[in-house]
């Protein structure tokens, strides 16, 4: 910093030394005077827990596997194999759910018997023995928790409930053009050319496979025949009349009922 930052300060300290003043009393407070306090780590950066010269590190473990307990235990400051001691860790989640983890001996460590799935927001509790003697620990281990007031809650209109099975409906708003499948539309023109006898179908009109539609007289055989449907549908196009001639022209289109399966162009 600059020296001219430290000259009054230095004046005023000298001036106190000088004249007996008391200097004024600032409080300042750390950054993290407000923290729970950080826990001590042992070798393998997992949690310390101590009473007397037992000590054990409790430590997640997630290098190439599922997160998992692994466990060191020492007595004054040695370390004790894994089979000699009896460990038990239960966490205690919100709605309070219980996991109970059991441990068991490999190489140097205690592993856990169980993944350590996500939140990792719990309640641990610790129950060792050793030759013996038990030793029990318990701290909390707190990720992603909020504390709402209930004064602020009520204000707030904020309510907690418990889930169950519902049914979820979502409407979505979307542009396009329906399309009926070109395999399920019928384009029904005049086998024969001749007159229209009869028509016996109108416009919106729903029919069934092998039902009348038209009746024409063959311009050539002086005969009449029958036009009957092919498929069941309904006739959404309709350009013939009774007294006229059909030429080559589209008489009549149907389509399908509405598919199961609808193209959206």
């Amino acid at each position: 910093m600059k020296s001219n930052y430290w000259q009054p300060l230095l004046t005023g300290i000298l001036l106190s030394i000088v004249l007996g003043l008391s200097l004024p009393t600032y409080a300042v407070e750390s950054e993290n005077s407000a923290q729970q306090e950080e826990p001590q780590k042992g070798p393998h950066n997992g949690r310390l827990l101590i009473e007397g010269e037992f000590v054990v590190e409790l430590a997640i473990f997630e290098k190439g596997v599922p997160p998992e307990f692994r466990v060191w235990v020492t007595q004054k400051g040695q370390p004790v194999k894994p089979e000699e001691v009896s460990l038990k860790v239960v966490l205690t989640r919100l709605g309070n759910v219980e996991d109970n983890i059991t441990f068991s001996p490999e190489d140097d460590f205690l592993r856990g018997s169980m993944e350590i799935y996500e939140p990792h927001s719990f309640v641990v509790s610790i129950l060792a023995e050793y030759r013996g003697e038990q030793f029990n620990w318990r701290y909390d281990n707190f990720e992603g928790r909020t504390k709402i007031g209930q004064e602020i809650a009520d204000a707030m209109a904020i309510k907690t409930a418990t889930a169950g099975p519902a049914t979820l409906v979502e409407t979505v708003k979307v542009y396009g053009k329906l399309a009926t499948p070109v395999d399920a539309q019928r384009s029904i023109r005049a086998r024969f050319e001749g007159q229209i006898e009869k028509v016996y179908v109108s416009l919106g009109q729903t029919v069934a496979r092998g039902d009348l539609l038209l009746t024409i007289q063959s311009n050539e055989s002086l005969k009449s025949y029958n036009v009957v449907s092919p498929i069941d549908g309904v006739i959404s196009h309709r350009n013939v009349n009774s007294g006229e001639q059909s030429g080559d022209r589209l008489l009549l289109r149907g389509f399908a009922p509405i598919p199961s399966k609808l193209t959206l162009a």
